[in-house]
């Protein structure tokens, strides 16, 4: 697996393994397994948050992966303010991720899975 092969070569915390790992639980979403998917995103979240700070462009991308992982009913919805919040307060409104939080929010299947 492409990232236990970048973990023993660079190690957990390194960003490409982090990549790597993002790559691996979007793949996992898109081929409904969407609960390991879920999972790894989680664990995404808390390790960007580890590595690079709550406030790291990384991370809040990290936390909009795994609002669009969840994308239902209670958790999702719990989610998606905090995040919201936060990326127009470190990033601004015109940041390009601050624009798909929003732009979320108003999609009609945004929260219908």
């Amino acid at each position: 697996m492409l990232v236990d092969a970048h973990a023993a070569a660079l190690g957990a915390d390194h960003v490409d393994t982090i990549v790597c790992r993002t790559v691996q639980a979007s793949e996992h979403c898109e081929f409904d397994l969407h609960d390991d998917g879920i999972m790894l995103h989680a664990g995404l979240v808390a390790d960007r948050a580890r590595v690079q700070g709550p406030d790291h462009a990384d991370t809040l991308k990290a936390r909009w992966n795994l609002v669009c992982a969840v994308n239902d009913g209670m958790f999702g919805r719990k989610l998606y303010p905090a995040l919201r919040s936060d990326c127009l307060r470190v990033l601004g409104r015109g940041h390009p991720l601050t624009q798909a939080v929003l732009e979320h929010a108003t999609s009609p299947s945004c929260w219908a899975r």
